[in-house]
């Protein structure tokens, strides 16, 4: 995702997270980061181990490595809690109210870190790539991603309360192309539609617990 209406010599981060700008980000890991320590980040906010980036490609630091929804949706949910780390558990099926056990959590970055991600996440949805994602009366940050040739569209989000990964997978061979209606998929359309549809029916339904 990308806007051409955006366009400056000199952007902040925040700007270049809105609209998708990834070339700041490519820039940005390869001169000042260096990828290794993208890639560490990454496996602390809760992208498996078993995820192995080039540690060469500059694209590494957009997430072009093939990844398992439910991973990403566990490092959204860590930066989200303030940079606690409590790990996702997959539900088969439920029947009794009640919570699901947790281990406990863990501290993998500092909570004015995750501060300023959060603030460039939330202007992705209030003026960026995301403003679809948006939800009457929520904050809510979260982050549009299509990969390259429209092989997948990604939208990742979180309400505070819930976080969501919504994707649409295409290959390749077969891109994400006249589906639908739409001439292409792109990570701001969507994926973003269902994202909003999915966590605005969710936190509408009353749950064990929680007043819609």
């Amino acid at each position: 995702d990308w806007s051409s209406d955006v366009c400056s010599s000199d952007l902040t981060l925040q700007t270049a997270t809105a609209y998708s700008l990834n070339v700041v980000f490519a820039r940005l890991a390869v001169d000042q980061l260096g990828l290794p320590s993208v890639i560490a980040a990454a496996h602390a906010a809760g992208i498996p181990d078993t995820v192995t980036p080039s540690t060469q490609d500059p694209f590494t630091s957009l997430g072009n490595t093939p990844m398992a929804a439910k991973d990403v949706a566990d490092a959204y949910a860590t930066v989200q809690s303030g940079g606690l780390r409590c790990g996702v558990h997959l539900i088969a099926s439920s029947t009794a109210a009640g919570l699901v056990p947790t281990a406990p959590c863990q501290r993998v970055f500092k909570p004015e870190v995750v501060a300023e991600t959060n603030q460039a996440l939330r202007s992705v949805v209030e003026v960026g790539t995301g403003r679809r994602a948006k939800l009457p009366g929520r904050i809510v940050v979260g982050k549009t991603g299509t990969a390259q040739g429209n092989a997948s569209a990604w939208f990742a989000g979180s309400t505070g309360d819930l976080t969501a990964v919504a994707v649409v997978v295409g290959s390749k061979a077969r891109p994400l192309r006249n589906i639908a209606g739409l001439g292409e998929v792109t990570g701001s359309g969507l994926p973003t539609d269902l994202w909003r549809t999915f966590v605005n029916t969710y936190l509408n339904t009353p749950q064990p617990g929680r007043t819609p």
